[in-house]
């Protein structure tokens, strides 16, 4: 924690497959780290078996289709070693992490959004002989998770020189301008609320991708949204979802065209929704 500059974050990985029967269980002193990595870096994230944020629960690049950044307490860990409730704690790798029905069976809650740890290649570490993952691989990896209230860590590991090698450069690149591109034709339209948002568009036009956000300061509150895609008054498409949170991509199978968006938070906790983005691109 020292002699590196600022650090960003702990990733406390926590993998312990021992039992204290089998003599290979580890005992974690998570108090003792939080307090010391703090103390050395005070703006540093405790993940994973932290309380900061936590592991997704899977390697594939995958978020839950609602993905919830309040769960209970005890997900965490370090938390979960104290926890001394009825109901089992529930597991980073569970599919409901923050559904109603779950948080009724507790008391504590967390704001615990979910990191998506996954490689450049077919597995960890680096490999003279391994080859990045596709270009179209990396891309899908990365709307589903950054446009599915995830957080994305893509591994990138160095050579035997400490040097990240000439064809995972090449292939990042790619995978910035085809990212770029998704977001660069962003369709401006005229945007009004009532009992949902409404984005006017000067003129027809052809929508591939839809972007949501909350405003996350008021937490996270969405839990079904519809967007409906209209030439004039008739409505040529529908699309229904889940959550929103940080960041939703809604990435059409193929263009829609029209001249009018509609947006309706159709469930949401609390008296309203804070939504902070709407966007429409080509």
């Amino acid at each position: 924690m020292t002699n590196y500059g600022e650090i960003f974050c702990l990733w406390l990985d926590g993998a312990d497959d021992g039992t204290k029967e089998d003599g290979k269980y580890q005992e974690y002193d998570y108090d003792r780290i939080f307090e010391l990595a703090r103390k050395l870096q005070p703006n540093i994230l405790l993940a994973n078996g932290g309380p900061d944020v936590r592991w997704v629960g899977n390697e594939d690049a995958r978020t839950r289709r609602s993905e919830w950044s309040v769960v209970p307490a005890c997900v965490c860990p370090a938390i979960a070693k104290k926890y001394r409730g009825n109901t089992p704690a529930p597991t980073q790798m569970d599919a409901d992490l923050g559904s109603r029905e779950l948080l009724d069976k507790y008391e504590e809650y967390l704001w615990y959004p979910a990191e998506v740890d996954y490689s450049i290649h077919k597995g960890w570490f680096y490999h003279p002989w391994q080859m990045p993952r596709s270009l179209n691989n990396l891309y899908s990896a990365y709307m589903r998770t950054v446009g599915g209230n995830g957080l994305f860590l893509l591994n990138i590991p160095p050579d035997k020189k400490g040097r990240i090698v000439s064809r995972d450069v090449r292939r990042l690149l790619s995978l910035k301008k085809k990212i770029d591109k998704t977001f660069s034709g962003k369709i401006e339209g005229k945007v009004t609320s009532g009992e949902g948002y409404l984005i006017t568009l000067p003129h027809i036009s052809s929508v591939r991708t839809v972007v949501l956000k909350e405003d996350v300061d008021y937490s996270q509150r969405v839990e079904s949204f519809s967007l409906c895609f209209l030439v004039g008054e008739k409505t040529v498409e529908k699309h229904v979802g889940t959550v929103i949170g940080f960041s939703t991509f809604v990435r059409l199978k193929k263009p829609i065209r029209c001249d009018k968006v509609l947006l309706n938070i159709n469930e949401c906790r609390g008296e309203k929704a804070y939504i902070s983005t709407f966007e429409l691109y080509e």
